[in-house]
């Protein structure tokens, strides 16, 4: 009898623990699913398995990116504490943040290793399935009349952004697949269901952010993906996708008519001067004002809201972290982001200019992009979900950089 002998890829363990973790705490906690000390289980055996891969050759990086993100951190736990109204909010805070580097630094970790980035995209890809089981089954919930969302207490805004970075994650990961007419099709059938669910949440930033997202995809990987067939099969693709775009208009118009009622009111809302939009400029003046009035080191972390003339938060992620952090803060978490960022475009603009550019660069680019705009609107360091997108961003950093350096000794 022949054994079967299979091989399991490197830090292939480490990866199922941590996209386990992050898909339970993401998705599976919003729907309800919940299990006591579920989620400090699997990080640490998604730390210890880490360890056992490594064996005796572990040995402690110290990624620039993950550097900056600790230090900001550090300023402004301390300077929190120090100055804050209500330190209790700091504390809790800067304990979410620690857990939030804990888990950037082994994904960077890995990245470096694998040379892969794939954990948050499968996070996202795979939260973005359970959500829409959850909403097709008819589970979700209509909040401030007609947006949809999973319960009572959880953000549309926040539900239209994760499957936003669902579907770019979906239209990455299937551009890895060998089979152009599968990869082509998952793309568009994917796409299509998000765009359905995501308009249905009304989410205005997540609308604009998704069709960036596709028309990013049909510019350069739908296009890329024919480049090398010849003429025929090119008129055939072609065909397909409009053919898909067809059969999804015809039959599921109406579904997509009645879902974009609500969304079509929410971009009516812009042209309104007394809309949602204009509250949202006037909340980020009064976290300037509060700036002002505290320069240096700001009010202290998650304590803004209690200055605020709103009594809420600034809903802008630079707004808020001068008003909490102040100048010191700020300067620290500007270099969290410029890091990994400078990076990536200067990937970008070299591929351009020596004519290499790569499907990899635009994915890159655009998720750079959707980043800086959703925290103009949202919080990022409050928020678990776009502290994974800018986990995203410095493990692409730390590939694009081991990529170089492997170059220089070739």
């Amino acid at each position: 009898m022949k054994r079967i002998n299979v091989k399991i890829k490197p830090y292939t363990v480490t990866k199922l623990f941590l996209i386990s973790y992050l898909v339970y705490n993401c998705s599976l906690v919003p729907i309800g699913f919940y299990i006591p000390r579920l989620s400090v289980v699997l990080l640490i055996c998604s730390a210890v398995s880490l360890l056992i891969e490594e064996g005796k050759k572990f040995r402690f990086y110290y990624f620039s990116e993950c550097v900056y993100l600790g230090i900001f951190i550090l300023i402004a736990s301390v300077t929190g504490l120090l100055l804050a109204e209500n330190r209790s909010n700091v504390i809790q805070q800067a304990t979410f943040l620690v857990e939030i580097l804990l888990v950037t630094y082994l994904i960077c970790f890995i990245a470096d290793r694998t040379g892969e980035t794939d954990i948050v995209p499968w996070t996202f890809l795979i939260g973005s399935v359970v959500f829409s089981i959850y909403l097709l089954m008819g589970n979700g919930v209509l909040i401030i009349g007609t947006r949809l969302s999973l319960a009572e207490g959880f953000n549309s805004n926040t539900l239209g952004v994760f499957l936003m970075f669902g579907g770019w994650s979906l239209l990455k990961i299937c551009d890895s697949i060998k089979s152009q007419v599968v990869s082509i099709i998952l793309s568009i059938a994917g796409s299509a269901l998000l765009f359905y669910l995501i308009i249905q949440t009304g989410s205005r930033k997540s609308t604009i952010g998704f069709a960036l997202v596709f028309l990013f995809w049909i510019i350069f990987a739908f296009r890329s993906k024919i480049a090398h067939f010849n003429i025929s099969v090119k008129i055939i693709s072609f065909i397909i996708l409009v053919a898909s775009a067809a059969f999804v208009l015809i039959r599921f118009g109406s579904d997509f008519s009645l879902a974009s009622e609500t969304i079509t009111r929410r971009m009516q809302d812009f042209e309104n001067s007394d809309g949602s939009w204009t509250v949202r400029i006037y909340m980020i003046q009064d976290a300037f004002r509060v700036f002002l009035n505290h320069p240096i080191f700001g009010v202290g972390l998650d304590n803004y809201r209690f200055f605020s003339v709103f009594s809420m938060y600034s809903h802008n992620t630079y707004a808020e972290i001068l008003a909490c952090t102040g100048i010191v803060g700020g300067i620290a978490f500007i270099a969290v982001i410029v890091s990994p960022l400078k990076v990536i475009v200067k990937e970008a603009v070299s591929g351009i200019r020596n004519k290499t550019r790569s499907v990899a660069d635009s994915f890159n680019i655009i998720l750079a992009v959707i980043f800086l705009y959703i925290c103009m609107t949202q919080i990022c360091i409050y928020n678990q979900n776009l502290m994974l997108i800018l986990a995203q961003l410095m493990a692409i950093s730390l590939t694009i950089r081991r990529k170089e350096s492997l170059n220089e000794k070739c």
